[in-house]
């Protein structure tokens, strides 16, 4: 019996062990990832690529001017304490966060900068984007944090605050920001404390990079495309398209092009192509489709004698992201056997190029033919071109036509000597 009682005993007092021991650890994981027991941890700036460039900041002590903790008056900028560039984005910027007496691992929190927002006649704008690395042990770096800014959501003419949220980052951090416009102005880079969150644990570990100005950017730019990508708008579609799933339609390529032409527009686009022009230049239209299916791919043909088909070009006009994150109709791609890539419920325009000094003068016409990949027609244009010769040029008469200002010298007082 007295043994019983002492094995109990013994057991008790186990479990009374087992029971703080696994109430401090549990503390000690619940403590803030990134509190220092001494208070905030010292951030310092190891690096800055491309070294700052503007003017009237720029001097040897700008690496330490970023965590000095002085904050200067708007603007900023017109300060040798703050730190500026001007026509370099993204900049890259290394930081070094330390505990004093301490070598902890891991931090949360959040990184939080001074910057500052001008005016349009300026130019200063607070950050576009701005995108966090943790350096780990391989000496590559995973992505902890980023923010975008908007620029509409802070007054002008005054400094700002804005952070990051950083989870579980190693004490070796990499920043990179995308400046908004040309110019980017900071004052002080500072590290905030999570006051009530511990560092949360990440579902899968993320892809480690080398380049994390490369990684950014390809954020930054999959981003914007993202939002920048036209909403599915069922309400747009034309009533005409509905049986083939396409919509076509001639427009001029010189106007804007758009991803998703309301219904109005659409009705009251040209279904016939009538180009003029006279026989010695290029005359050009463009070709929108408008495609309310699911993503297809069709082919674009010319149907017409063969003098007609050889004097017609046919490249896509591709959308691509402009400077300011929106998305435009640029860039002409070669289209190989008239294929094409219908997306969902986004705008395809094509560039009709005809080069007239190939036809004779005349009317010449031939039709722009859309079919699917079996090779059935889903839509026929019809096109006519208008060449009216011109005389020719004697060969001792300069081909060029000239204009200039009254005041222009010696134009109007020696016109020979001007072409000599």
């Amino acid at each position: 019996m007295p043994q019983t009682r002492r094995t109990l005993m013994n057991r008790i007092a186990y479990a009374g062990v087992y029971f703080w021991v696994t109430l401090a650890v549990a503390l000690c994981l619940a403590a803030p990832a990134s509190a220092c027991k001494s208070g905030t941890p010292v951030t310092r700036v190891v690096e800055m690529k491309p070294s700052p460039n503007y003017a009237l900041t720029t001097d040897e002590s700008d690496r330490q001017q970023l965590t000095d903790g002085k904050l200067y008056r708007y603007p900023i900028w017109t300060n040798k304490g703050s730190v500026g560039w001007v026509g370099r984005t993204p900049v890259k910027i290394a930081l070094k966060l330390r505990c004093e007496g301490e070598n902890r691992a891991r931090f949360t929190g959040k990184l939080r900068l001074y910057t500052a927002k001008g005016t349009p006649e300026n130019g200063v704008y607070i950050p576009r984007r701005i995108d966090v690395y943790s350096r780990e042990k391989t000496d590559a770096y995973v992505h902890v944090g980023s923010a975008l800014f908007n620029q509409s959501s802070v007054a002008g003419k005054r400094n700002h605050w804005i952070s990051v949220d950083v989870n579980d980052a190693s004490p070796d951090m990499a920043l990179v920001i995308h400046a908004e416009g040309k110019f980017l102005m900071l004052d002080e880079i500072q590290w905030q404390p999570s006051n009530n969150a511990t560092s949360q644990t990440r579902q899968a570990e993320p892809d480690a990079v080398r380049d994390v100005v490369e990684d950014s950017t390809k954020r930054f730019k999959s981003d914007l495309l993202s939002r920048a990508r036209s909403p599915d708008s069922p309400a747009s579609f034309p009533r005409q398209a509905d049986r083939i799933g396409i919509q076509a339609w001639f427009q001029n390529p010189w106007t804007r092009l758009d991803a998703l032409p309301h219904r109005d527009t659409l009705q009251q686009a040209a279904l016939e192509l009538d180009v003029t022009g006279v026989d010695q230049e290029y005359e050009s239209a463009s070709l929108g489709l408008l495609n309310t299916g699911a993503d297809r791919t069709v082919r674009v043909q010319v149907s017409a004698a063969l003098n007609v088909r050889k004097a017609i070009q046919l490249r896509n006009i591709e959308r691509v992201l402009a400077a300011d994150g929106s998305l435009v109709y640029d860039p002409l791609r070669p289209m190989p056997e008239g294929q094409l890539t219908l997306r969902s419920a986004e705008a395809a325009y094509i560039m009709v190029t005809i080069d007239l000094r190939k036809l004779g003068a005349g009317i010449h016409e031939f039709q722009l033919r859309v079919e699917d990949e079996a090779g059935a027609t889903l839509v026929l244009l019809p096109a006519r071109v208008h060449v009216a010769a011109v005389p020719a040029w004697p060969r001792d008469t300069p081909r060029a036509v000239n204009w200039a200002y009254m005041s222009d010298m010696p134009v109007w007082t020696n016109s020979q000597a001007a072409l000599d």
